[in-house]
Formats: C-alpha cells, sequence, structure tokens
C-alpha cells in the first residue's frame, strides 16, 4: 500500500478525523488572528484600523486641530512628548505672538521635516519661529514610526517613499504578533464599546497637553530608568539619516524665511548619571552640540539645556527619567526668550 493510500485510510479513523478538525481549526484561528491584527491595528501599525488604537495617533490629531483654527499661529512647537506641556499661552504672554503646540509621541527630525513642509506648502501655516525641542536619544537607530509612514499627508514629504503596506504588513506582523498583540487586539475593541480610560492623553485647543503635575517620585524615576537606556541601545552616534532630515528643516527655514529655536531638553541628574555610566551619551550629545552650534545657519539658534541648572531649573522638576514637568518646561521657555 503507497503512502498516499495509508494517509487516507488513516484519515478515516476517529483519531484521524480529530486530527483534520485541529488542524482545521488551527488554520482558522491564525487566519482570524491575522485578519483581525491589520483590521483592528491595535498599534496603528497600518493605518486600517476599524476602531481608535491603543496607541496616540496625535500626528493626525495635531494636524487636524492646526487646520480648523481661526488664526494661523506665528510661533509653532515641535518635538516628542517631552514638549507636550510647553505651554503657547505663556509663549504669548513672553511675546504677544500667537503659538500651538505641534508636538507628537516620538517625534523626530523626520516628522518636524514632514510637518512644516505639509503646513507651509498647504498655506495652512507659516510661522515665524519654530521651537524643536528633543533629546539626545531623538537621533538613535529607532525605525521611521509607523504613523508617518501610515500618514496620506505627511509621507510624502520622506526623504525616501516608504516601503509599500503590502510589502510591510507581512514583516510587521511577523515581528509583532504574539500573545501580547493578540490581547491588545480585544483590549482595542473593548474600549472602543465602553469608552477608554480617563487618564488617556488628550491636548487643550492650542496643542498643549491637557494634565496637570504629579509629586515627585523619585523611585518612579528609578524604576522606569529602562525606558530612558533603551533609547541609546546600541548608540555611538546620532543617525545620518536624521542629521539629514535636520538639514532639509534647516534648509527650508532658510527659503521661507522662519527662525528656529533648537532646544536641548534635560532628564534628571541621577538618570543623566546613570546613562553617562552605561551609554555613549557624552559623545552623542558632543556630535549633537558640534551640529546644532557650527553646521547650522544663522536663522537658527541653539539651547543646551541638558542638564537641570542651565536653565534654572528644578531636580524635582521631572515626571520621569525623559520628561520634565510643567514647572521645569515654564522656567525652559522663559530661558528660550530672555
Amino acid at each position: 500500500m503507497s503512502f498516499l493510500s495509508r494517509w487516507k485510510t488513516a484519515l478515516k479513523t476517529a483519531e484521524g478525523k480529530f486530527f483534520v478538525f485541529l488542524i482545521s481549526g488551527f488554520l482558522v484561528f491564525s487566519l482570524f488572528v491575522l485578519a483581525g491584527a491589520f483590521l483592528i491595528d491595535p498599534h496603528e501599525d497600518f493605518g486600517t484600523g476599524l476602531v481608535e488604537p491603543l496607541v496616540l495617533t496625535n500626528r493626525s490629531e495635531k494636524l487636524e486641530m492646526i487646520t480648523s483654527l481661526d488664526e494661523k499661529p506665528e510661533i509653532l512647537i515641535f518635538g516628542s512628548s517631552r514638549t507636550f506641556t510647553m505651554d503657547p499661552a505663556q509663549i504669548f504672554e513672553l511675546t504677544g505672538k500667537r503659538a500651538f503646540n505641534a508636538s507628537v509621541s516620538y517625534g523626530r527630525s523626520e516628522d518636524h521635516d514632514a510637518i512644516i513642509h505639509y503646513l507651509a506648502e498647504q498655506q495652512i501655516a507659516h510661522p515665524e519661529t519654530l521651537i524643536i525641542g528633543f533629546s539626545a536619544g531623538a537621533f538613535n537607530n529607532d525605525p521611521i514610526e509607523t504613523q508617518l509612514l501610515n500618514n496620506k499627508y505627511l509621507k510624502q514629504y520622506l526623504a525616501e517613499p516608504p516601503t509599500p503596506l503590502r510589502k510591510r504588513a507581512p514583516r510587521t506582523l511577523k515581528d509583532k504578533l504574539n500573545a501580547q498583540y493578540i490581547a491588545d487586539m480585544f483590549r482595542a475593541v473593548f474600549f472602543h464599546a465602553s469608552g477608554f480610560p480617563t487618564d488617556r492623553v488628550s491636548f487643550l485647543p492650542n496643542g498643549m497637553q491637557d494634565t496637570q503635575d504629579s509629586p515627585y517620585d523619585e523611585a518612579k524615576i528609578d524604576d522606569n530608568y529602562y525606558r530612558a537606556l533603551a533609547l541609546f541601545e546600541n548608540v555611538s552616534e546620532p543617525q545620518w539619516e536624521r542629521l539629514e532630515a535636520f538639514r532639509s528643516l534647516a534648509r527650508y527655514s532658510i527659503d521661507n524665511n522662519f527662525q528656529v529655536k533648537v532646544v536641548l531638553l534635560p532628564m534628571p541628574s541621577i538618570t543623566r548619571a546613570r546613562l553617562i555610566e552605561d551609554t555613549d551619551l557624552i559623545a552623542i550629545e558632543e556630535r549633537l552640540i558640534t551640529f546644532f552650534t557650527d553646521e547650522m545657519p544663522d536663522n537658527i539658534s541653539f539651547y543646551n539645556f541638558s542638564e537641570v541648572q542651565s536653565f534654572g531649573g528644578s531636580e524635582e522638576g521631572f515626571n520621569d527619567p525623559t520628561h520634565p514637568n510643567i514647572a521645569n518646561t515654564r522656567l525652559i521657555t522663559e530661558a528660550i526668550f530672555y
């Protein structure tokens, strides 16, 4: 009897039928999970989500907010979540000029370059001044944020066209699909039906995060040190592509006649000391300082506030190892304009 004949005979037994049922169930479940991951898209990896993702989607949100403003801002704030609490109202008090906080989660040079190109070319905003806050970790080797790759307005301004979704999606699913991802799919559906937690990040009409300072907690800073450390994993110098993205922004600032104030943001001294010991932080910062002070045009000003005392800040003015709180951010803002 041939192998094929024996196989057909085996499948007719009770054990064989159970095996077929088991394999069929596994295949159906796998297809369900793959389709759900792509359509629910809990981490905004594909831009296909049928429900609101668990992650912040503030690139799209901030573009919608600034487009709806009655008066165009004269000053724009760019950066990551570290500048979410920079207050346009304070800037108006200091300068008499309207401002908008256009910072986005994990904002990096390619985000800033794409956003200013889009806003200016679409005549949504043509600011006199950009304020760009960053940490040395913003020039690391992390891939471009998928929310930028998926944004139909911004992705056209990237130096290299993003890989088509049909090619990117299988690799993303291969890298990210695990038990936690599947759990996040169900969480996204649950929150869509029942509402998101009230502590979800939200923004005021001027783009500033709607939040209040929490009490200083040194244990929280110590416990979350790994988040700061991750920004410098396998990094010995600023990524060349991100420096090039900033050069593109610098050229655009000259062509469109606006000023740029670049701010190297602080972190708690205890975090900074550990990073100096564990990473190449000093070498990375020195390269960035040279880049911004020696290689940029005259319309770009650089403020090195990497250490708390450089702007008269407080060691207790941090929410975690990487985020200055509102009080320290207000001092940084004052130092920029005075």
